[in-house]
């Protein structure tokens, strides 16, 4: 029963998540009024792919929850990288205020629920960031291209920070693999071309939620 309601609740949540997603690009995310009358009218892809992405996770992180507050800890930032890998997934972009504040979050939320410690998080985000950062100025100096955007380098940080220094190595490792897999469908399938953005941020995101839900087992 408890997976159940934490599937429907978790739908609920998603689903706003979704809707931060739609409207952060616009800047409207800020305005109360227009968030909770757009949240009311508006039915979107976005709203659905977050239902659908809250629901999965926060029912799998309560039945693998290690304690109640592993799985607060946990649900947050489940939501908040599902808003992150829905704007990229639309936008190409990833807006810095998001990952900023999920590694802010991290270092105040997984100290108090013991699993991660605050050095833990702190030196995790220090270093995927540092290695993306490293990864960036490596295109732009050898092949005059940007290999990754700054955004990407923040989102390192804030998934390093979620996942501490025992996880993060794993949370990058997958997160690369996914967005290499998703990478090479879509060349294959002609959505894309070696020139275009592929959004590989979003599949840094997906990782990130199943390390943390894992986490919990």
């Amino acid at each position: 029963m408890g997976v159940l309601i934490c599937a429907i609740v978790g739908a609920a949540l998603g689903w706003i998540a979704g809707h931060v997603a739609l409207l952060v690009p616009t800047g409207d995310w800020s305005r109360v009024s227009t968030f909770l009358l757009r949240l009311r009218t508006e039915r979107k892809i976005e709203h659905v792919l977050g239902a659908l992405i809250g629901a999965v996770s926060i029912a799998l992180a309560y039945s693998l929850r290690s304690g109640w507050w592993d799985f607060l800890a946990t649900s947050f930032f489940t939501l908040l990288l599902t808003s992150v890998l829905i704007i990229d997934l639309r936008h190409h972009l990833v807006y810095p205020v998001m990952p900023v504040l999920g590694f802010l979050a991290s270092l105040i939320l997984n100290p108090i629920g013991g699993e991660v410690g605050f050095l833990s998080s702190l030196g995790a985000g220090a270093a995927a960031a540092g290695a993306f950062f490293a990864l960036f100025l490596l295109g732009l100096l050898l092949f005059r291209v940007q290999a990754l955007g700054f955004g990407d380098v923040l989102l390192a940080l804030m998934i390093g920070g979620m996942a501490g220094m025992d996880l993060m190595p794993a949370a990058l490792f997958l997160g690369t693999i996914l967005g290499a897999v998703a990478s090479l469908g879509l060349l294959i399938m002609r959505r894309k071309s070696l020139n275009e953005y592929i959004p590989f941020g979003s599949g840094m995101c997906l990782a990130a939620i199943i390390i943390l839900i894992a986490r919990g087992g």
